[in-house]
């Protein structure tokens, strides 16, 4: 099982570095605009800018040829050399369809984006009863680190988010804070790691994996099966709109526990959807580095 996981995983670090490397190219050693704190310049308004950053003055000054006002928004220099920590999961739920490759994907997207602004970088990889805990490392370090982790061993045990905050507690003064995991959580688990990590003054970042299968019902009809991959010894048999029913409720909870803790996040159902979701990623990273300032 380790070679399936370990060629995959490789497979999917590869594609995420070449779109980022492509998405970032020409950024940095200059100057790099973004969400950040030194103001350098006015444009604008682009479907998808943050509006905190609208200068509604500038927009008042600011008329077309018709009449209309021009919206701008303010753009920063983006700050340099922060520490972040990602947290990944790698745990038996996340062996299921290509979850685990779109974690990585989005892992390696991160990192890559960390590289990129030349941030510093802890990396916890929750498996079992001993993650494994790397502090200072270079973005690039950390990917290797990951893949070597993944190539080495089967994902194993079970995550419960509220006992991160052991881990947490040891990693005060980092700006963010980005994990990656599934839906395999209590709603209130997101609550209490979120509440945690805003009273370390840090910013916390999520993204969500699934695989298609786990949100979309087969075309098949009829009773199913399903099997608790963390608890195998249960079983449950269901019709399976309902289950699927159940699923959506489900997943709404947890998204709305993270808009009411104002957690920004980006959810990915399969590689293939990470693919096209990419731009979030940056914008995930970008406002979750500078939210750390505005708690």
């Amino acid at each position: 099982m380790v070679k399936r996981i370990c060629e995959k995983a490789i497979a999917a670090s590869k594609l995420a570095k070449a779109h980022f490397s492509s998405l970032m190219y020409g950024v940095v050693p200059s100057r790099i605009k973004g969400p950040g704190f030194e103001y350098i310049d006015l444009r604008e308004y682009s479907p998808g800018d943050d509006i905190r950053f609208i200068d509604w003055r500038a927009s008042a000054r600011m008329l077309k040829p018709e009449g209309d006002y021009r919206i701008m928004v303010k753009e920063f220099l983006l700050e340099r050399m922060v520490n972040v920590v990602m947290i990944l999961d790698y745990t038996q739920s996340m062996d299921y369809g290509d979850k685990i490759e779109t974690a990585i994907y989005a892992l390696t997207g991160l990192l890559s984006i960390a590289h990129s602004v030349g941030d510093i970088v802890d990396l916890i990889i929750l498996r079992g009863d001993k993650p494994v805990i790397k502090y200072g490392l270079d973005p690039i370090d950390a990917i290797n680190l990951a893949l070597n982790t993944i190539c080495r061993s089967d994902p194993c045990g079970k995550l419960d988010l509220t006992k991160i905050t052991g881990y947490v507690e040891k990693l005060r003064n980092r700006e963010s804070f980005f994990l990656i995991t599934d839906y395999a959580h209590y709603p209130i688990e997101f609550e209490a790691l979120a509440t945690r990590i805003s009273t370390m003054r840090s910013a916390l970042g999520i993204v969500l994996v699934a695989t298609p299968i786990e949100v979309k019902p087969p075309k098949v009809r009829g009773y199913y099966e399903f099997i608790d991959v963390e608890h195998p010894g249960r079983k449950y048999n269901v019709e399976i709109i309902e289950y699927y029913k159940k699923v959506k409720m489900h997943i709404n909870r947890i998204k709305a526990v993270l808009l009411k803790m104002n957690i920004d996040y980006v959810d990915m159902i399969g590689l293939e959807h990470a693919k096209v979701r990419k731009l979030r990623l940056i914008k995930l990273y970008s406002i979750t580095r500078l939210r750390r300032r505005m708690i």
